[in-house]
């Protein structure tokens, strides 16, 4: 397997395990165990370029769920 099709499937199954938090936990420890877990993993797996973004996600994520919390 090459190294661009590894890299995308570990960022598939990245985001399809964040989706799936999602929906099985509630918002905030799904958004708090992706950027606890996910973003770190992505991080050593693939490197700066794809847990940055990774990080802005789970940041937004994590915001989104604490204002819906307090709504």
């Amino acid at each position: 397997m090459c190294k661009g099709s590894r890299v995308n499937l570990i960022v598939f199954l990245m985001l399809l395990w964040g989706f799936g938090m999602a929906f099985a936990l509630p918002p905030i420890a799904a958004a708090g165990f992706f950027c606890a877990v996910v973003v770190p993993v992505a991080l050593v797996s693939l490197g700066k370029k794809y847990a940055v973004p990774f990080a802005g996600l789970g940041f937004a994520w994590f915001v989104i769920a604490v204002i819906m919390h307090f709504r």
